[in-house]
């Protein structure tokens, strides 16, 4: 790929600058460390947490702000553009962001609707003094934190993938297993197995397939920001480590239950994708058929 201007779809940066396994996995290390080192530090100096739920969010959301800065050098140092771990070199969509955030809400609420029968929704006391506060930081804060988790599972790590093997289903499929795993501590009370994952694994599923449909993270990055915010806004569930000033929570539901609405909301989400795609132009990523190696890249 000799000229990068024509990259479309962020997953052929794979293989363009310098694009080296090592550079690649020292990057990962450096990614990692940068974003745990303040997560642990204020886990170490909060080990309860904190009255406020507006000092609770941004305990949770803070530490992506490094790993989102620690993502754009890493990629300055393998050559290529800061944002080229989440972008194309050109024919970026920004509405594609509140796209999947409309897309998300709607998908939510029509799957909380449909699952009352499953899970008992109660209404939640509502401090109407914290709320405005807790409303901004979710805002900006859930959008840095989702943000970061877009770019580092569907962003780098399928880039770190498409860089090591051609096979598509690789490079969707390992992130996405990655992204279950990492969400196990979301989980109230999880002693192992993979069955209480599986929702999680069909949310990163989905979101890989919206990133490999529209050639960036913008959609995936909002369809999750909607996920996050409808938790903490709307309808949180018991036991989740979101911070919430939901005013109804649902009651923590099954596995079975989590399973089903994660694969309706899910279905619904790809079948408006789709529909919403008849009348673009959409490019495939072009490296699982592409042998060439990549060119250097100034950085």
């Amino acid at each position: 790929m000799s000229d990068v201007r024509a990259v479309s779809h962020y997953l052929d940066w794979s293989r363009p600058g310098r694009a080296t396994y090592v550079r690649y996995l020292v990057g990962l290390c450096i990614v990692i460390a940068v974003w745990q080192f303040p997560r642990s530090f204020l886990n170490d100096a909060y080990p309860t947490p904190p009255d406020s739920k507006v000092a609770q969010l941004l305990i949770l959301s803070a530490p992506a702000l490094g790993g989102l800065i620690a993502l754009y050098f890493v990629m300055r140092w393998l050559g290529r553009p800061g944002g080229s771990v989440a972008l194309p070199a050109r024919g970026t969509r920004w509405s594609d962001l509140f796209l999947g955030l409309g897309i998300g809400v709607v998908a939510i609420v029509v799957m909380t609707v449909g699952s009352l029968r499953m899970t008992a929704v109660h209404s939640a006391n509502l401090d109407a003094g914290s709320f405005l506060p807790f409303l901004a930081v979710a805002v900006i804060g859930l959008l840095l934190q989702v943000g970061y988790e877009e770019a580092y599972y569907r962003g780098y790590t399928e880039q770190l993938m498409g860089r090591i093997t051609r096979n598509a289903t690789l490079v969707i499929l390992l992130p996405a297993l990655g992204f279950a795993f990492g969400h196990k501590g979301n989980i109230d009370g999880y002693r192992g197995g993979f069955a209480p994952l599986l929702p999680y694994l069909v949310f990163g599923l989905t979101m890989a397939y919206v990133a490999w449909q529209t050639g960036s993270l913008l959609m995936s990055v909002g369809l999750h920001w909607a996920n996050n915010l409808m938790l903490a806004l709307v309808v949180s569930t018991t036991g989740d480590v979101l911070p919430s000033m939901a005013p109804f929570v649902r009651d923590a539901p099954t596995q079975t239950a989590s399973l089903i609405f994660a694969v309706g909301k899910s279905v619904i989400t790809v079948l408006v994708v789709r529909y919403l795609l008849k009348s673009r132009h959409t490019t495939a990523p072009t490296f699982p058929e592409n042998a060439v190696e990549p060119e250097p890249v100034a950085a």
